[in-house]
């Protein structure tokens, strides 16, 4: 666990000058959101940013030998470890989302509400996503430069915010949430198993392209 908290740590370091500034921008534009759509579309927001902020590590990564693979250390820490910082970019922005939402609702200038049931379905697809896009970028990072690689990162976050969230008030979507409950576990439970799917593919990518 020690090892996994330290990668964690390594690619926060990379990155922890442009975070606070990430969560400030998204905090204020999604606050606008939330007087001009609704809650749940500004938590969406903030989510997606979150997502797409997620993968900045990997453009970080030198195309010569990296820092990470220089010291010692098993492969599921290492990838552990970037997995949880991608996890935790979700939950602050989350925990920010809720923040603001609840801030602008005691002005009374927040529209709409956010259920529970919602909130883990938007949840369970992030974490679908996430898992897409970390796999992505551990299948191809040694592939392609730092330009292609902050291209790919954005198309799963684009996928979640213009796609799914736009799709949020259709007939079919309203009918699977009449067990509203139920089917944001179930939402969340996929995005759980597909996270632990793609922590294997991305152990399996790096453990083969180590020894080659």
């Amino acid at each position: 666990m020690k090892q996994t908290i330290g990668y964690m740590k390594y690619d926060y370091m990379l990155v922890k000058g442009n975070f606070w500034t990430f969560v400030s921008i998204f905090g204020i534009l999604s606050a606008i959101f939330v007087k001009m759509q609704s809650s749940l579309f500004a938590i969406g927001y903030l989510l997606f940013g979150g997502l797409v902020y997620a993968g900045t590590t990997f453009t970080k990564i030198p195309q010569t030998v990296s820092f990470t693979a220089l010291v010692p250390g098993r492969t599921l820490h290492k990838v552990l470890g970037r997995y949880l910082w991608t996890l935790i970019c979700v939950g602050v922005s989350l925990f920010m989302g809720g923040i603001i939402v609840c801030m602008m609702k005691w002005t009374g200038a927040a529209q709409g509400n956010v259920e529970l049931p919602a909130i883990l379905l938007v949840l369970g697809i992030i974490l679908f996503f996430l898992a897409f896009q970390n796999m992505l970028l551990y299948l191809l990072v040694p592939f392609i430069g730092v330009q292609m690689i902050s291209l790919v990162r954005m198309v799963p976050g684009f996928l979640l915010f213009f796609g799914v969230m736009q799709m949020s008030d259709t007939p079919f979507l309203r009918k699977l949430m009449q067990n509203e409950m139920l089917f944001g576990l179930t939402v969340l439970g996929i995005g759980a198993v597909s996270m632990l799917l793609s922590i294997a593919v991305s152990c399996l990518a790096v453990r083969n392209r180590d020894n080659e």
